[in-house]
């Protein structure tokens, strides 16, 4: 009677078991494809769009920093290197 019984059982079980496998395909399908693919496709064009702007800012920094770099050349190690040479031309001609 035991053996009849767990063999229903067994069978109850596995038929359960292949029915929640059945649903769970589809429900992963559907929420893989109305769920997962669009948030996935969101954050894919959100990361595309904070790439191309940091290029930007970047682009901009560095066009900025190449202009103080040649301000910063032309108005201070350019007059020092010629105030140097005048006052050491200075001291050799009173020397």
């Amino acid at each position: 009677f035991f053996t009849q019984l767990w063999e229903s059982v067994k069978q109850l079980a596995s038929a359960a078991w292949t029915a929640v496998q059945g649903v769970w395909a589809v429900v992963s399908e559907w929420f893989n494809r109305t769920v997962v693919q669009p948030v996935a496709g969101f954050f894919s064009g959100l990361w595309q769009g904070i790439q191309q702007g940091a290029g930007t800012v970047w682009e901009a920094v560095k066009g900025l920093w190449s202009a103080a770099a040649g301000w910063f050349s032309q108005h201070v190690p350019q007059p020092l290197s010629a105030a140097f040479d005048v006052a050491g031309g200075a001291i050799k001609n009173t020397i």
